[in-house]
């Protein structure tokens, strides 16, 4: 907080600023004769408004001169660290001290226990006031998604980004949340096993470490020459897989693209399901495929057609030998499908991807566990998913968070 030492001269108005007080002591009010030069004549001032601002934890104490004529913005923009717009409709508060609103938040005025009917720069001041300024949700999903964001970072960071072993999905969403030098600083990457090119078996293995290389700013070339030595197509995601991989070098893009396109012209995201589905959407999202939009939207409209009352969307039964296993309306799935859309600029809160007001977004919240972390299925008896569920649905919150603030397409993978 910036400390007030004010000239006060004939006819003009002004006021002073007292230390922070707490609820049981009274302000201190500083001298405006404190900077006078010692051969002028001392000047009287009555101190007639009293104020109190409070923002978060702090309260602050301002006595006025009588006859004060500026407004609650004066006030704070002169003693606090104020960021602000302006247009035809006033004055806008973007942050003040700590106080910094995310997407789906805003900074709310209180005066004196009412919410304020007017903006900070049309608030005048009278004796006794009490001016509080918090920050107030009106997205309550956005609110939810921040407040899991915390909790993770507090609760299962160390699981996913550690010595030993770095989750792909997690050190993305870091990355998108300019947070990944903060976790990573102290490993030592370029020794890690899981980056070794001797350990790297298969396509999956390759993309995790080049992507995760790359966004770290390793030169990822040895490896990218060792995957096109074996780089194939396939199904369960390989083929996605594989060309997140070659997107990483123009030149073997070129090389290999015809044998990757054919394959998911002949493999659809939606004939692969939800899983594979989304992410070859992710792998869509930045080729130059002749056909690419349309395999986004019929994949789209399968999973429009096929959203369930809950919001959610299930997977396919599988059949092996006899027996059928029902498909579930599961965390990882419905994650998987989220990062696709998103990677596409596809809002997955949208009304074509809502049923009864419950989009797929908010029907993966309701798999969130008190900590931060998301179970796998509602009804079973495992009370969370660290494995599958929590890494993938992490990575698709932030990536909402990051699309409802930009209003763009965000891709996971993306190396800036």
């Amino acid at each position: 907080m910036k400390k007030l030492f004010s000239m006060v001269v004939m006819f003009l108005f002004v006021f002073t600023l007292s230390s922070c007080i707490d609820e049981t002591e009274d302000p201190i009010v500083t001298d405006p004769n404190d900077d006078l030069p010692s051969d002028e004549t001392p000047i009287e001032e009555e101190y007639s408004i009293n104020i109190t601002i409070e923002i978060g934890d702090e309260v602050t104490g301002f006595h006025l001169v009588e006859g004060y004529e500026g407004t609650l913005f004066d006030v704070v923009n002169t003693h606090f660290d104020l960021t602000y717009s302006e247009s035809e409709y006033g004055v806008f508060i973007i942050s003040l001290e700590d106080l910094n609103p995310k997407n789906g938040s805003y900074i709310a005025i209180s005066e004196n226990g009412e919410m304020a009917m007017s903006g900070i720069d049309q608030l005048t001041l009278e004796d006794g006031d009490t001016f509080t300024f918090d920050i107030v949700w009106y997205d309550t999903v956005l609110q939810e998604i921040d407040e899991m964001i915390t909790l993770f970072l507090n609760h299962h960071i160390e699981k996913y980004i550690n010595e030993s072993f770095i989750d792909v999905n997690v050190l993305s969403a870091l990355n998108l949340l300019g947070l990944e030098e903060e976790y990573i600083d102290d490993l030592d990457i370029a020794n890690m096993a899981m980056f070794d090119e001797n350990t790297l078996e298969t396509t999956a293995d390759y993309f995790k470490a080049v992507t995760m290389l790359s966004m770290l700013g390793y030169d990822v070339d040895a490896l990218l020459n060792d995957y096109a030595n074996t780089a194939s197509v396939g199904p369960y995601g390989e083929t996605a897989y594989g060309l997140l991989v070659l997107q990483q070098s123009p030149e073997l893009y070129a090389e290999l693209i015809d044998t990757f396109e054919q394959d998911l012209m002949n493999n659809t995201p939606v004939s692969l399901g939800l899983d594979a589905g989304g992410i070859s959407l992710v792998a869509l999202a930045d080729s130059d495929f002749e056909n690419r939009q349309s395999l986004i939207d019929e994949y789209v409209f399968w999973i429009e057609e096929n959203q369930l009352d809950t919001g959610g969307v299930k997977t396919r039964d599988m059949v092996y030998g006899e027996t059928t296993y029902p498909g579930t309306e599961n965390a990882a799935s419905m994650a998987q499908v989220i990062i696709g859309l998103l990677a596409n600029g596809i809002d997955p809160s949208g009304d074509a991807l809502s049923v009864s007001g419950v989009s797929l977004i908010s029907r993966l919240l309701d798999f969130k566990t008190e900590d931060g972390a998301f179970d796998y299925l509602l009804d079973d008896d495992f009370d969370v998913d660290l494995m599958f569920s929590t890494p993938q649905a992490f990575l698709a919150i932030v990536m909402y968070q990051e699309y409802k603030a930009l209003g763009t397409s965000v891709h996971p993978y993306h190396i800036d």
